[in-house]
């Protein structure tokens, strides 16, 4: 994607770090993984434009971890 649109590709980085930002303030706004490999088992995904990331709440710790950021396109 850089290397044929390079303004696209930062753009789309920002949103997709905006978004993982975001959640430092308000994890628990987005469902829990309902499909896939990461279904039912306590995993969240957050949607920015195409993409999926998949994250992990840790309360007590006050952690989020980014598990995986995905296009939407692809079975995971």
């Amino acid at each position: 994607m850089y290397e044929q649109v390079p303004e696209y590709a930062e753009e789309q980085a920002d949103r997709l770090e905006a978004g993982i930002f975001s959640l430092e303030e308000y994890p628990y706004r987005c469902a829990e993984r309902k499909t896939g490999r990461y279904a039912n088992r306590g995993y969240r995904e957050l949607i920015v434009d195409s993409y999926i990331i998949i994250y992990k709440i840790h309360a007590r710790k006050k952690e989020v971890d980014i598990v995986t950021v995905q296009h939407g396109k692809r079975n995971f």
